[in-house]
């Protein structure tokens, strides 16, 4: 049996192992005019808290990261204080929030498209 040798390629750092492009490029594949759906997923306090792991959200078209928090604390109103700020712009200084498992974003303004998994941890978080 004949195995051929593999060949390793650069691949350009706007394209991800699937071929989506990165969240940094601009692209007409990701927009989207009508509402946005995304999913939430809670660790640690924030998920004591809420009593769920996980939580989708429907969000108007253009939402940005303070549209979710909004969203998120008029579903978990719980969350509000301990991990979203009163004005429910932010997280509170003791969470991240971490985009689809690759970036981690603080910018209330991060532009969220549809199917985006948003990550809250505890920024104490780990072992």
């Amino acid at each position: 049996m004949r195995l051929e040798r593999a060949t390793a390629r650069k691949v350009p750092k706007s394209k991800m192992a699937n071929g989506a492009q990165t969240r940094n490029d601009a692209s007409p594949a990701l927009s989207q005019d009508g509402p946005i759906l995304c999913t939430v997923e809670l660790f640690g306090t924030a998920r004591l808290l809420a009593k769920t792991a996980k939580i989708s959200l429907v969000l108007p078209p253009q939402a940005v990261l303070s549209s979710a928090f909004v969203a998120l604390a008029g579903q978990l109103p719980v969350l509000v204080g301990p991990v979203i700020v009163p004005d429910r712009s932010k997280l509170t200084r003791g969470y991240a929030c971490n985009i689809n498992g690759l970036d981690f974003v603080r910018d209330p303004r991060f532009k969220i498209n549809p199917g985006d998994s948003i990550i809250i941890i505890s920024n104490d978080a780990g072992g």
